[in-house]
Formats: structure tokens, C-alpha cells, sequence
């Protein structure tokens, strides 16, 4: 009869070990989830950032002219001419002298994003693009300077 006591006993201790286990597992599966959600969303935030602060700051470059046509920023220096678009989700510059075919520059990719729009009245250009998470946000740009 001991024996069978110390046989139960010692299964009841197995089974608390793999219960602790198990919930072990569980714990950390469920941590590694929200981890991974934060920095998703750290991530487009930053994205989101990193393009406002860009074209903020090429707009507030002393630039000869500034141009929007097509969805497309134009920023007009000496003999530079830089292009800043979205394309397949993506914001993109492209610069060279103005003889250059714009078709066959070369792009660098600045930050994703879902739309960019340009919009030019007079003196005043309005730079608003979506973000990944839905929020928009918008550049006001004049001869005299940025307002955002």
C-alpha cells in the first residue's frame, strides 16, 4: 500500500511540473505576441515620422522654387531638381540636374506610407500624406515658410 502512495505522489509531482510548464509556455507565447505588436506599431509610427520630418525639412531648405503637380513635390535648386513621390506604398526622392530625363533617375525610398498628395494654390502648397495606421497629417508650405 506505501508503494502505491509513493507512485500517486510522484505523478501528482510530475503533473505539477508540466502544469507549471505548460502555463510557462503559455506566458511567454503570450508575451513574445505583445511584443511583437509594440514594435510593429513603433515601427509605422517611426515611419510616419521620419517622413514628415523629411519633407518638413526639405521645405524648409532655401530652395529656388517649389512646385506640386501630379502628386509629385518639386523642389527647385540651382541647377538640382528633387522629386518627392509615393509609389506602391512607398515614399521616394529623386534628384539631378534639371536636364536629366526624370524617368530615368535613380530612387531612394525615405519611408512607407498608403497616399501623398500635393496640392498648389498661389503661393501656398499643402503637403498631406496617410500613414500606415490610418492617421493623416499635413505641411503647409510658403514662400515665407512652413506651417504644420
Amino acid at each position: 500500500m506505501m508503494r502505491r502512495a509513493g507512485a500517486w505522489n510522484g505523478l501528482y509531482t510530475l503533473f505539477l511540473y508540466g502544469l507549471f510548464a505548460f502555463f510557462s509556455l503559455v506566458l511567454v507565447l503570450l508575451g513574445v505576441s505583445a511584443y511583437r505588436g509594440i514594435v510593429s506599431q513603433s515601427d509605422q509610427i517611426g515611419q510616419s515620422r521620419t517622413a514628415f520630418l523629411y519633407i518638413q525639412h526639405k521645405l524648409e531648405s532655401r530652395l529656388d522654387r517649389v512646385e506640386g503637380q501630379e502628386d509629385t513635390l518639386i523642389l527647385i535648386d540651382g541647377s538640382m531638381i528633387t522629386y518627392i513621390f509615393e509609389q506602391d506604398g512607398m515614399l521616394y526622392e529623386a534628384a539631378a540636374m534639371q536636364e536629366t530625363d526624370p524617368r530615368r533617375l535613380q530612387k531612394d525610398a525615405i519611408a512607407r506610407m498608403d497616399a501623398f498628395h500635393i496640392e498648389h494654390e498661389g503661393d501656398l502648397i499643402t503637403v498631406s500624406f496617410l500613414d500606415e495606421l490610418g492617421n493623416r497629417k499635413v505641411i503647409y508650405s510658403t514662400g515665407r515658410g512652413i506651417r504644420s
